[in-house]
Protein backbone atom coordinates (compact mmCIF):
# COMPACT_ATOMS: atom_id res chain seq x y z
CA UNK A 1 0.00 0.00 0.00
CA UNK A 2 1.23 3.12 -1.00
CA UNK A 3 0.19 6.76 -0.17
CA UNK A 4 1.33 9.56 -1.98
CA UNK A 5 1.11 13.57 -1.29
CA UNK A 6 2.57 15.69 -3.76
CA UNK A 7 3.19 19.32 -2.18
CA UNK A 8 4.86 21.99 -4.53
CA UNK A 9 5.92 24.61 -2.31
CA UNK A 10 8.69 26.91 -3.40
CA UNK A 11 10.06 29.20 -0.34
CA UNK A 12 11.12 32.40 -0.14
CA UNK A 13 13.06 34.18 -3.20
CA UNK A 14 16.83 33.25 -1.32
CA UNK A 15 15.96 30.09 -2.05
CA UNK A 16 13.81 30.05 -5.15
CA UNK A 17 14.87 26.24 -5.65
CA UNK A 18 13.56 24.94 -2.89
CA UNK A 19 10.85 22.35 -3.59
CA UNK A 20 9.40 19.62 -1.15
CA UNK A 21 7.53 16.53 -2.22
CA UNK A 22 6.37 13.99 0.31
CA UNK A 23 5.70 10.55 -0.63
CA UNK A 24 4.92 7.81 1.84
CA UNK A 25 5.33 4.07 0.87
CA UNK A 26 5.11 1.08 3.59
CA UNK A 27 7.19 -1.18 4.70
CA UNK A 28 6.82 -5.17 4.69
CA UNK A 29 6.37 -5.32 8.18
CA UNK A 30 3.76 -2.98 8.03
CA UNK A 31 5.99 0.33 8.94
CA UNK A 32 5.63 3.89 7.20
CA UNK A 33 8.56 5.42 5.43
CA UNK A 34 8.65 9.24 4.45
CA UNK A 35 11.04 10.16 1.18
CA UNK A 36 11.01 14.16 0.13
CA UNK A 37 13.24 16.39 -1.81
CA UNK A 38 14.88 19.36 -0.29
CA UNK A 39 17.16 21.43 -2.61
CA UNK A 40 17.86 18.78 -5.01
CA UNK A 41 18.65 15.60 -1.69
CA UNK A 42 16.32 12.94 -1.28
CA UNK A 43 15.76 12.94 2.28
CA UNK A 44 13.83 9.30 4.65
CA UNK A 45 12.53 8.67 7.76
CA UNK A 46 10.58 5.76 9.17
CA UNK A 47 8.73 4.42 11.77
CA UNK A 48 10.27 2.00 14.52
CA UNK A 49 7.25 0.18 14.34
CA UNK A 50 4.05 -0.59 12.70
CA UNK A 51 1.44 1.70 13.42
CA UNK A 52 2.99 4.98 14.27
CA UNK A 53 4.27 8.02 12.50
CA UNK A 54 7.78 7.80 11.01
CA UNK A 55 9.97 8.42 14.03
CA UNK A 56 13.45 7.65 12.98
CA UNK A 57 16.41 10.29 12.59
CA UNK A 58 16.26 11.75 9.14
CA UNK A 59 18.40 10.57 6.90
CA UNK A 60 19.62 11.24 3.09
CA UNK A 61 19.81 8.93 0.52
CA UNK A 62 22.83 10.91 -1.39
CA UNK A 63 24.40 10.38 -4.17
CA UNK A 64 22.61 12.08 -7.23
CA UNK A 65 21.04 15.43 -6.98
CA UNK A 66 17.16 14.86 -7.73
CA UNK A 67 15.77 17.72 -8.97
CA UNK A 68 11.95 16.72 -8.86
CA UNK A 69 10.02 14.86 -6.28
CA UNK A 70 10.18 11.08 -6.02
CA UNK A 71 8.23 8.45 -6.31
CA UNK A 72 8.09 5.44 -4.23
CA UNK A 73 6.28 1.66 -4.07
CA UNK A 74 7.32 -2.06 -2.91
CA UNK A 75 8.74 -4.71 -4.89
CA UNK A 76 7.33 -7.66 -5.35
CA UNK A 77 9.02 -8.78 -2.48
CA UNK A 78 8.68 -6.39 -0.50
CA UNK A 79 11.71 -4.06 -0.96
CA UNK A 80 10.84 -0.17 -1.23
CA UNK A 81 12.30 1.66 -4.49
CA UNK A 82 12.01 4.97 -5.04
CA UNK A 83 12.70 7.37 -8.15
CA UNK A 84 13.38 10.86 -9.19
CA UNK A 85 14.82 13.12 -11.69
CA UNK A 86 18.15 13.22 -12.10
CA UNK A 87 20.04 16.47 -12.54
CA UNK A 88 20.79 14.94 -16.26
CA UNK A 89 17.14 14.92 -16.58
CA UNK A 90 17.14 11.27 -16.63
CA UNK A 91 14.89 8.84 -14.41
CA UNK A 92 17.27 7.13 -11.48
CA UNK A 93 16.21 4.58 -8.86
CA UNK A 94 17.22 3.61 -5.86
CA UNK A 95 16.17 0.15 -3.98
CA UNK A 96 16.42 -1.43 -0.47
CA UNK A 97 18.23 -3.96 -0.31
CA UNK A 98 16.29 -6.16 1.63
CA UNK A 99 13.23 -5.17 2.79
CA UNK A 100 12.97 -2.85 5.25
CA UNK A 101 16.82 -2.67 5.34
CA UNK A 102 19.69 -0.50 3.55
CA UNK A 103 19.76 1.28 0.11
CA UNK A 104 22.00 -0.17 -2.98
CA UNK A 105 22.60 3.21 -4.39
CA UNK A 106 21.40 5.35 -7.12
CA UNK A 107 20.94 4.18 -10.70
CA UNK A 108 19.76 5.76 -13.94
CA UNK A 109 17.15 4.25 -16.45
CA UNK A 110 16.31 6.30 -19.18
CA UNK A 111 14.12 9.08 -20.53
CA UNK A 112 14.01 12.61 -20.39
CA UNK A 113 11.76 13.99 -17.72
CA UNK A 114 10.69 17.71 -17.65
CA UNK A 115 11.60 19.62 -14.42
CA UNK A 116 9.20 19.67 -11.41
CA UNK A 117 7.15 16.96 -13.18
CA UNK A 118 4.60 14.51 -11.96
CA UNK A 119 6.09 11.33 -10.78
CA UNK A 120 4.52 8.03 -9.77
CA UNK A 121 5.32 4.69 -8.91
CA UNK A 122 3.13 1.93 -8.65
CA UNK A 123 3.22 -1.79 -7.73
CA UNK A 124 0.79 -3.56 -10.61
CA UNK A 125 -0.13 -6.77 -8.54
CA UNK A 126 -1.68 -8.36 -11.66
CA UNK A 127 1.99 -8.83 -13.18
CA UNK A 128 4.00 -8.50 -9.34
CA UNK A 129 6.16 -5.43 -11.49
CA UNK A 130 6.44 -1.64 -10.86
CA UNK A 131 5.33 0.83 -13.40
CA UNK A 132 6.65 4.32 -13.34
CA UNK A 133 4.41 7.67 -15.01
CA UNK A 134 6.34 11.24 -15.27
CA UNK A 135 5.72 13.78 -17.76
CA UNK A 136 8.15 13.45 -20.65
CA UNK A 137 9.99 16.31 -21.88
CA UNK A 138 7.52 16.35 -25.25
CA UNK A 139 4.80 17.33 -22.48
CA UNK A 140 3.03 13.94 -22.63
CA UNK A 141 2.93 11.62 -19.87
CA UNK A 142 5.24 8.35 -20.22
CA UNK A 143 4.96 5.21 -18.39
CA UNK A 144 8.63 2.63 -17.77
CA UNK A 145 7.30 -0.78 -16.73
CA UNK A 146 9.59 -3.53 -14.77
CA UNK A 147 10.12 -6.41 -17.24
CA UNK A 148 10.06 -9.02 -14.63
CA UNK A 149 9.38 -8.99 -10.90
CA UNK A 150 12.35 -8.02 -8.82
CA UNK A 151 14.32 -6.47 -11.57
CA UNK A 152 15.14 -6.03 -15.30
CA UNK A 153 14.01 -2.44 -16.69
CA UNK A 154 12.35 -2.08 -20.22
CA UNK A 155 14.63 0.11 -22.33
CA UNK A 156 11.76 2.26 -23.80
CA UNK A 157 8.81 4.03 -22.72
CA UNK A 158 5.75 4.00 -23.66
Amino acid sequence: MVATAFVLAPTAPAQAGKYLYLETAVNLDGRSEWFWTDRDIVYHQWASRAGIQPDSVVRPLSGQKISSGVGATHNNDGRLEIFGRGQDGQLWHNWQIWPGGDWYGWVPLSGQIQSHSYLGAWYDAGTSTIRVQVVGTDGYLHILRQLHPGCCWNTVWE
